[in-house]
């Protein structure tokens, strides 16, 4: 799995950029942890399932992976030529797309929308996640531009919990 050897890396690269970021905002930030199962798993949020793909809980402020969602990517879906540099940055894109969900949850955000989505009609809820997703999609995106490709190819491990 290209994309567990290069997770430990990006997530040391995340934690750095992360910091800078809020530091120069006067905040402190929190890297959040990924956690890898087969499966499912219990997380603060829900039972975590493969069938569920990627997913953030803020709850305990962890990015859930089943191992089985990237090589379904790859071979299932054939989504991107299994080991390619297209492939793991696409890996990478994706833990960085629910890292943004951590950020949004640092900066008080989504806190801010599950209140407001309480207060809403079903159609409503939705429109507002869809903009939580885009924003998640930009973060991610600030992340490439950022020198994703170098944060993949970077050597210092990370942190990641297995369960």
């Amino acid at each position: 799995m290209p994309w567990a050897s290069s997770s430990p890396q990006f997530l040391v690269a995340q934690r750095r950029n992360g910091a800078t970021f809020f530091a120069q905002a006067g905040q402190k930030y929190e890297p959040p942890t990924l956690v890898m199962f087969s499966g499912a798993t219990r997380s603060g949020c829900v039972l975590a399932q493969a069938a569920m793909g990627p997913f953030y809980c803020p709850t305990d402020q962890k990015v859930y992976l089943d191992t089985s969602f990237f090589q379904d990517l790859e071979r299932r879906f054939r989504a991107c030529d299994i080991g390619s540099k297209t492939c793991q940055f696409s890996q990478a894109y994706v833990i960085a797309h629910e890292i943004g969900h951590h950020v949004q949850n640092l900066l008080g955000l989504l806190p801010q929308v599950q209140q407001a989505q309480r207060g809403m009609g079903k159609v409503e809820a939705n429109s507002l996640q869809v903009r939580v997703e885009l924003q998640a999609d930009c973060l991610a995106g600030v992340w490439a531009n950022r020198g994703g490709e170098l944060a993949l190819r970077t050597k210092v491990a990370g942190s990641i919990a297995h369960t």
